[in-house]
């Protein structure tokens, strides 16, 4: 069986320590929360039926909206699947 790139994200992210995951809010706060306040909002209404659909449509949109670095991308999609719970 062979696991998407989310899929690995997603997994990786399971483990992650409180600092990290406050780490990844505070790079959302930082890039996003000054037109988008409500990161369970945003994450609430990701377009997609799985979570490999709805994080390759977010990082399609966010290369062209104020996102270009590859990691930034993949840490806020990783922030916004995660708040998904979907």
């Amino acid at each position: 069986m062979q696991l998407s790139n989310w899929a690995i994200v997603a997994a990786i992210l399971s483990l992650l320590t409180p600092d990290i995951a406050r780490a990844d809010t505070d790079l959302f706060k930082e890039r996003c929360a000054k037109c988008h306040a409500r990161a369970s909002l945003l994450a609430a209404n990701l377009k997609g039926q799985t979570k490999d659909d709805k994080a390759a449509g977010l990082d399609a949109f966010l290369k062209t909206h104020h996102a270009d670095d590859g990691q930034v991308r993949a840490t806020i999609i990783a922030y916004l699947i995660g708040l998904s719970g979907k």
